[in-house]
């Protein structure tokens, strides 16, 4: 692997952390009509998490963990795609 197609890889990868640090939350409350909203809007300040009563957001139900492992998986998957994609090119 040549020094370019490393940068690019990692190009793929700092563009996928970019749109799934910003649009996480928004495809969460899209998704699941759950209140969660863009990082600019409250993020989860009007989730379904904070009532008393169920149903709950799955992406927040699980905490900080259950987060994180949502986000990372969705930056992996998105990450190798652009990876892919770009190498294509």
């Amino acid at each position: 692997m040549t020094s370019n197609q490393w940068l690019r890889g990692l190009w793929g990868f700092g563009l996928a952390l970019a749109l799934v640090g910003v649009f996480v939350t928004p495809y969460c409350g899209f998704l699941f009509q759950c209140g969660c909203r863009p990082l600019w809007a409250g993020v989860v300040q009007f989730c379904n998490i904070n009532n008393s009563a169920p149903p709950y957001c799955p992406f927040c139900n699980h905490g900080v963990t259950g987060y994180r492992i949502v986000r990372f998986s969705l930056l992996g998957f998105e990450g190798l795609a652009l990876t892919v994609a770009l190498r294509r090119r």
